[in-house]
């Protein structure tokens, strides 16, 4: 009687997870996916542009559903390379970290994006991310320069003025409200592979 009760519920395991293979690898439930982690990536950009900080909460759940992404891709998904992607960015983005130039929540995302693309896409993602990043810089010096408001944090720890007076406020205290918003740069980036992965998959 034991032993027909197991192997009704391993019957029944296997049955369900078949059924959720088979759930996970519809296109719509792959549109939703991708869908969610595009939904996830404008979230962050609004709270950057808006507080010149990304909620740890956004990052992780851009990582922790990655691998709703793998199982319902009807592609292979390369998820080794994946985790190499985001290692290396994520290494890397401390480095520049330590050095101030970008913030910790710009790391967090951008490594957790790369999850994502994948050494296919991180070519990719960078470029985006980038040029996305230089337009929004060189907007937002327009837009300080034309106001006369402090523009970016110098290397040497003074504030650079419009007129191209110096300061010596302390750059951290300033950074909440005179940042770049990297995080609107890293969502060009990710959706823009957001959008590669549909073609794809």
């Amino acid at each position: 009687m034991g032993r027909s009760h197991c192997r009704s519920f391993l019957g029944a395991v296997i049955s369900a997870t078949r059924q959720a293979r088979l759930i996970l690898a519809h296109p719509f439930t792959y549109s939703v996916v991708l869908a969610i982690f595009g939904a996830l990536l404008l979230a962050a950009a609004a709270h950057d542009i808006r507080r010149s900080i990304i909620p740890n909460r956004l990052s992780l759940a851009v990582a922790m559903i990655y691998p709703a992404h793998v199982l319902s891709s009807s592609v292979p998904v390369d998820w080794t390379g994946a985790l190499t992607a985001a290692g290396a960015s994520l290494a890397v983005g401390l480095v520049i970290f330590a050095r101030g130039w970008i913030g910790g929540g710009d790391v967090k995302l951008f490594s957790a994006t790369a999850l994502w693309a994948g050494l296919p896409l991180f070519t990719t993602l960078l470029l985006v991310t980038t040029l996305t990043g230089s337009v929004v810089a060189l907007a937002m010096l327009m837009h300080r320069r034309l106001a006369g408001r402090p523009i970016l944090a110098s290397a040497d720890g003074m504030v650079m003025k419009g007129g191209g007076e110096s300061t010596g406020s302390d750059p951290a205290k300033l950074r909440p409200s005179h940042s770049l918003p990297y995080g609107a740069a890293i969502a060009a980036g990710g959706l823009m592979t957001a959008l590669m992965l549909f073609s794809k998959g």
